[in-house]
């Protein structure tokens, strides 16, 4: 969703945009300066919503908004309504208990959908969905994890990504820190600071109370040549192909590299 509009009626603080064909209720960020006092966002009616201050803004748990509708909301004098979080970020020592934690977890972020437990490497070393009730990183493997491969293809450099690529690959370097920044009853945060050769990576993991989503927001500031760099997420999802969102339509791809034509379609040009 997007938010938002300040060249609003005075009776209102803001409107929230659903610019999506199906409806949607999701914590929204709003940038900017709001008064210390009355920081309480409610609807129209007089509803009061959820609301945390972040460091450039304010987060807002907005209602469901219809597709292609807005939510205009108003600053309200009245209390936040009270809910008791259900979300944690922090090190493994003050998080809630689970006996089949990974021995190598460091700092865990959980909440009702989902149990994140990171290493100090800050690699993901477990992902349990609890809706499923299931691992869902495949054995032994980790995620969020940096990948560097050499890029020197036999011709059009800068262009060509030739198959044998992945024959060279290196990994970044252990984090120089992993903290939590950020924590609220909406959302936490957990920030990743690492290298990758001399080039600095400063990441943000996002949780929010009630969502299986979590948001990775990253900085890089690149300093090598004639690199390829990717982040991994090794799933234990088994499927014979992989879908990709592309600017009118979709494009599929085979996971697998059992004949010479499923080994030759090794790139994929995708938007998510």
């Amino acid at each position: 969703m997007i938010a938002l509009d300040r060249n609003l009626p005075s009776e209102s603080a803001l409107a929230i945009y659903n610019p999506t064909s199906f409806p949607r209720s999701e914590v929204v960020e709003v940038s900017g300066e709001w008064p210390k006092v009355r920081t309480v966002f409610a609807t129209r009616d007089g509803t009061a919503l959820m609301a945390q201050r972040t460091k450039d803004g304010m987060l807002i748990k907005c209602p469901v908004v219809p597709p292609y509708g807005v939510l205009a909301l108003r600053l309200s004098a009245d209390e936040m309504p009270a809910k008791e979080s259900k979300l944690f970020a922090g090190d493994i020592m003050g998080a809630p208990k689970d006996e089949s934690a990974s021995a190598n977890c460091a700092m865990v972020m959980e909440n009702p959908c989902l149990r994140v437990e990171f290493d100090q490497s800050g690699d993901i070393v477990r992902l349990f969905d609890k809706r499923a009730n299931r691992e869902v990183l495949a054995a032994g493997e980790k995620a969020n994890q940096w990948q560097a491969f050499e890029d020197r293809p036999l011709d059009w450099e800068a262009w060509d990504i030739d198959i044998f690529y992945d024959e060279k690959m290196w990994l970044a370097d252990p984090a120089d820190s992993v903290e939590v920044v950020e924590k609220g009853p909406l959302r936490a945060c957990l920030e990743i600071t690492r290298r990758v050769f001399n080039s600095d990576i400063a990441q943000r993991v996002y949780m929010y109370a009630d969502s299986a989503r979590i948001d990775f927001d990253t900085r890089i500031n690149w300093q090598k040549r004639r690199l390829l760099l990717k982040v991994a997420f090794p799933m234990d999802i088994l499927s014979p192909r992989a879908t990709y969102e592309i600017q009118w339509g979709n494009v599929e791809r085979p996971t697998h590299s059992n004949t010479s034509w499923d080994w030759a379609r090794f790139e994929s040009c995708a938007h998510k």
